[in-house]
């Protein structure tokens, strides 16, 4: 109501100014008050899109406190299937844990794994709001599994949001290929841009460690999600079996 009553005020100064024959004065005093009138409606709306994006999130937080985000798994599972079919993949496999959501992908015929995508708890914000929103999951997921290509300088601009999903993305491969020991999996960032996982052998007391230096990083410039979570698979399994 406030807001319709600031457009009708400025309306009329508007009118008012444009078909009288009003002095100076009154005219800039007029001018005065549809300025005043459009600061206001600006303000409203900033305060009304603040608004939303709190409540986005706040939605977004109930669901993820919840800590039942798997009664989303088969609406998940229909609108990313639909969005990567172009690419002859399937979702083959749906984790979530603490740190976000790790999506497995194969082969439609055989199932066999030909990538992975790890969504953190940033990307999984306004997923989680569409989600309860019951709007369209495609304008969401679409740029997290299709457009999500990283350029020469992406790494280092966003190496904070980037690195860790790597750490989860090694750990999820290592996880599929060897029994953990008992003891704690350890996600570092060593100096010069790399990312070192290291999990309890399954066996001896020691470590297996798995490095992407950053010359690894590099090589995944210009490949889509899907495809750089293969070429990650592809790099731990290297380093896994060495290790053993």
């Amino acid at each position: 109501m406030v807001g319709y009553g600031l457009i009708l005020l400025t309306l009329l100064a508007a009118v008012i100014g444009t078909l009288t024959e009003a002095d100076r004065r009154i005219k800039l005093s007029l001018i005065s008050v549809a300025v005043l009138s459009a600061g206001v409606s600006l303000w409203m709306t900033f305060q009304d899109n603040r608004e939303k994006i709190l409540n986005q999130r706040l939605i977004a937080s109930l669901v993820q406190s919840s800590q039942d985000e798997t009664i989303f798994a088969e609406e998940l599972r229909m609108a990313i299937n639909a969005i990567v079919a172009p690419t002859g993949r399937v979702m083959t496999g749906l984790t979530f844990s603490s740190a976000g959501m790790r999506l497995v992908f194969g082969a439609p015929d055989s199932g066999v794994a030909v990538g992975a995508v790890f969504l953190g708890e940033r990307d999984l914000r306004p997923v989680r709001y569409a989600l309860i929103a019951e709007t369209d999951l495609e304008p969401v997921l679409r740029p997290l599994l299709i457009e999500d290509i990283w350029q020469d300088d992406t790494l280092a601009a966003d190496w904070n949001r980037i690195a860790p999903k790597i750490g989860y993305l090694v750990q999820g491969e290592i996880d599929g290929l060897v029994p953990l020991g008992s003891g704690e999996t350890l996600i570092t960032f060593p100096e010069g841009g790399a990312v070192a996982v290291a999990v309890p052998h399954p066996i001896h007391d020691r470590m297996i460690v798995v490095t992407l230096t950053k010359d690894d990083l590099a090589a995944l410039v210009g490949l889509a999600p899907i495809e750089r979570g293969a070429r990650i698979s592809d790099l731990v399994a290297e380093q896994v079996v060495a290790a053993l």
